[in-house]
């Protein structure tokens, strides 16, 4: 336990290049304990939360990034991290983040998530497209009922 509070009191300080080598040293033994850590996710998630209140979008997203990667493809980051990059005004990165976790592991909210990208684009085609080739049923009926 000694480990985890030592990174979660390294990572609250406001010098992105600490910030940066900091999270490399976390992430080389994470992987070294994949599994065992459990709260890596919340960790990374934490930092990415602090981050983008503090205007660090850049840091934000890798953070956000990372705690997706070690999450096994959580659809509630995925789609944190596209708001965050639709908060920067990134919003073909949030259309690819959201694509990518929907192949991953697709869900009602992701499909939802990434029409409401297109439509704020005004992208309306694409978002028609993409929920009339959900190839899902289950989750096409379902989105059909919203």
């Amino acid at each position: 336990m000694a480990f985890l509070d030592r990174v979660k009191k390294q990572l609250h300080t406001e010098d992105p290049g600490q910030l940066k080598r900091e999270l490399l040293w976390l992430l080389a033994r994470a992987r070294q304990y994949r599994g065992k850590i459990l709260v890596k996710k919340d960790t990374l998630l934490g930092q990415a939360r602090f981050q983008s209140m503090h205007g660090n979008s850049r840091l934000s997203s890798w953070f956000y990034d990372a705690a997706y990667s070690f999450s096994g493809h959580d659809e509630n980051v995925a789609i944190e991290l596209a708001n965050q990059y639709k908060k920067s005004g990134n919003y073909t990165k949030a259309e690819l983040t959201l694509t990518t976790s929907i192949n991953d592991h697709p869900t009602v909210e992701l499909y939802t998530a990434l029409s409401k990208v297109y439509v704020e684009q005004d992208k309306l085609l694409d978002a028609v497209y993409l929920l009339d080739n959900i190839s899902n049923d289950t989750i096409r009926q379902e989105v059909s009922a919203l």
